[in-house]
């Protein structure tokens, strides 16, 4: 979703992009690729392209033809993006580099909605989404409410989780080492 949130505005201002998927699921690219192809958009308007981040990523960068540069991801990768594009044609940047979000939360909300979308917003793929909800405020009238009933839909998911996993196994696997040492804070 966050691809077609580029996507769209490039498209409408008449700008032909590249869409690097991410190294580690490279297929993410094809349900959009299927979709330009069935819209009818000219060969080369939208270009996905697979591969190595790392080598992907300095040449995007640092392309003098680049006008604009999109990129959602870590921090560290964001300064080297930044980075290319100052030293090479001043190229527009955008980043999104690991963002949390606030969730709030009124007393005339759909009360049973916010519950699930809060508690959802900080789990998804472990928080490590750039809309992870890590605060929710919510408003004094019905504070101590939600507090209680989150604090038991957050018990009860940990439970069913536990019970869906392997023994002695908290998590599901990683898809790749360095996540998992990253998550369990071992470097």
């Amino acid at each position: 979703m966050i691809t077609i949130w580029k996507l769209a505005p490039a498209l409408a201002t008449g700008n032909a992009l590249i869409i690097k998927t991410p190294e580690l699921s490279p297929l993410y690219g094809q349900k959009p690729a299927m979709l330009v192809k069935e819209a009818g958009f000219p060969v080369g308007v939208v270009n996905i392209i697979a591969g190595d981040s790392i080598i992907a990523g300095k040449c995007l960068s640092e392309h003098m033809e680049m006008k604009r540069v999109a990129y959602t991801g870590s921090s560290k990768t964001g300064r080297k993006v930044l980075q290319a594009a100052a030293m090479t044609n001043l190229k527009k940047v955008t980043l999104e580099l690991g963002g949390k979000v606030p969730s709030i939360v009124f007393d005339d909300a759909d009360f049973d909605n916010a519950l699930f979308w809060t508690r959802i917003g900080i789990i998804a793929n472990h928080g490590k989404v750039c809309a992870a909800g890590s605060r929710i405020y919510v408003q004094d009238t019905i504070y101590e409410k939600f507090i209680e009933a989150y604090t038991k839909a957050a018990a009860e998911a940990l439970n069913h989780r536990e019970r869906s996993l392997p023994p002695n196994k908290g998590k599901g696997p990683y898809h790749k080492s360095c996540v998992a040492r990253e998550d369990s804070g071992i470097y």
